[in-house]
């Protein structure tokens, strides 16, 4: 298996059918709601027509971010996640291809405050919708977390964020911008609900290691994406492609000559925030800062940057039917590269976590303990 990452630890949640149900009760809302049909306009690619896209490939496609990213979560949880998490990605979907025309007030209509319980009457896709964030909010009330109310926020934030300026004069710029527009705090919230979290995400032990994950998956992402959004932009549609993309960005930042230049530079830089996740969780172990709940929400977090990854590697978004790993009786190399370029570390496990007796249940008692190897 092609694997571009030093980090090797990876986990599947057992409900993948409930992720799949997830997307498909929100997809087919999307696909048969009379507003979606003409949004933006009847004439341009439509909400219902990414709707119908994401519909035939269900199980391949998008759904494995969800399976694979929150491998803790119970079914219910899994089957809300994968309701919020597609709701994310049609607005994405949307944003993407139509910048301002991507008519927010109809996306709006479907989030709170617009969309509530006293909402009389609601379409379909309204009233399908508001049962999933309902069921959200009652969730996270029965576990004490509100990860699920912050999934719930941001995402109707994320509905109105801005475009991106024209030109980035640094990396750090774009990665700022990157941050919010990448929408990892839907990633981050979710791992809280995941795990019936209340944990702040914004205490300052905290703050380093929420954006070197942040970072890691934005950077991986880019790259995986890169073919499939320039594609995209030369047919006229991702007109934010060379302002949304990183590796876009280091190409037009460096004055590269190639394609494949700006990858290499992408990935290098994507292994040095990995090195610099590995130096941080060192730290934050020796010096003993986190509480077990906390670790029990980095490890959570550290399983969505993995799952990111694998959700990549194995499903259709990216590279289509063209990209279907074929049966081989060799063996790859680990990291997809010849001559061992890259050392595999594991930069993280529960070992501190399995002092609590709850994570303990949730979890194998076989996990591997923490195992930490200097990068060369």
């Amino acid at each position: 298996m092609p694997w571009r990452s030093s980090i090797t630890n990876v986990r599947q949640n057992i409900h993948w059918q409930a992720v799949v149900d997830g997307y498909t009760k929100i997809l087919q809302a999307f696909a048969q709601d009379e507003t979606a049909k003409r949004t933006p306009s009847p004439d341009v690619i439509t909400v219902a027509d990414m709707a119908m896209k994401e519909l035939k490939r269900v199980e391949n496609g998008s759904s494995r971010f969800v399976t694979y990213m929150y491998p803790f979560a119970s079914e219910h949880r899994m089957r809300l996640l994968a309701e919020m998490q597609c709701l994310s990605l049609l607005f994405d979907e949307s944003w993407e291809h139509h910048e301002h025309d991507h008519n927010q007030t109809f996306f709006l209509s479907l989030m709170p405050p617009i969309n509530n319980k006293d909402l009389h009457p609601k379409t379909p896709l309204q009233e399908a919708v508001w049962k999933s964030i309902e069921a959200i909010y009652e969730e996270d009330e029965h576990a004490g977390g509100n990860g699920g109310t912050g999934l719930v926020e941001f995402l109707t934030n994320y509905i109105k964020h801005p475009t991106p300026v024209k030109e980035m004069k640094t990396f750090t710029d774009f990665m700022d911008y990157r941050f919010n527009d990448g929408g990892m705090m839907v990633c981050w919230n979710s791992a809280k609900f995941s795990i019936g979290s209340n944990l702040s995400l914004q205490e300052p032990k905290m703050a380093r290691i929420v954006r070197l994950f942040s970072d890691q998956m934005l950077e991986s992402n880019d790259i995986a994406s890169f073919d499939k959004e320039k594609k995209h932009w030369l047919s006229g549609n991702a007109k934010q492609f060379l302002t949304t993309n990183g590796t876009a960005i280091i190409r037009d930042l460096f004055s590269l000559k190639s394609d494949e230049a700006a990858k290499a530079l992408a990935y290098a830089n994507q292994m040095e925030t990995e090195r610099q996740m590995d130096r941080e969780l060192g730290d934050l172990l020796s010096t003993g800062q986190l509480s077990t709940d906390e670790w029990h929400l980095v490890n959570a977090m550290l399983y969505c940057v993995t799952g990111n990854l694998i959700s990549a590697v194995t499903m259709c978004r990216y590279g289509g039917e063209a990209a279907r790993i074929p049966t081989t009786k060799k063996r790859p190399d680990a990291n997809g590269l010849s001559g061992g370029m890259w050392p595999m570390i594991l930069l993280f496990s529960a070992a501190v976590a399995l002092t609590s007796q709850w994570y303990s249940v949730s979890i194998s008692p076989l996990y591997p303990l923490i195992n930490r190897s200097i990068m060369q």
